[in-house]
């Protein structure tokens, strides 16, 4: 069973993945970068962005389908 998901993820935002706190990772990507184009910093933090955005729209599946599974199961309590 998977754990307990404590807090609504729909609430979750985004990191600012363009700010300096980034600036080491968004180096990392440039400098793995695979292609004809060189790839910029705003391009590495799009890379980012969709990349946490997959993974929040999984998170938040797995919170609808837990709020689901709460409410069949407060609603057989109640029967």
């Amino acid at each position: 069973m998977p754990p307990q998901i404590n807090h609504d993820l729909t609430k979750d935002e985004c990191p600012n993945y363009e700010g300096k706190d980034f600036t080491n990772v968004r180096d990392l990507i440039i400098a793995g970068h695979q292609g004809g184009d060189l790839l910029t910093h705003e391009a590495a933090a799009n890379y980012l962005k969709e990349a946490w955005q997959q993974n929040q729209d999984k998170k938040v599946a797995d919170w609808n389908m837990q709020l689901q599974v709460d409410q069949v199961a407060a609603d057989e309590e109640e029967t």
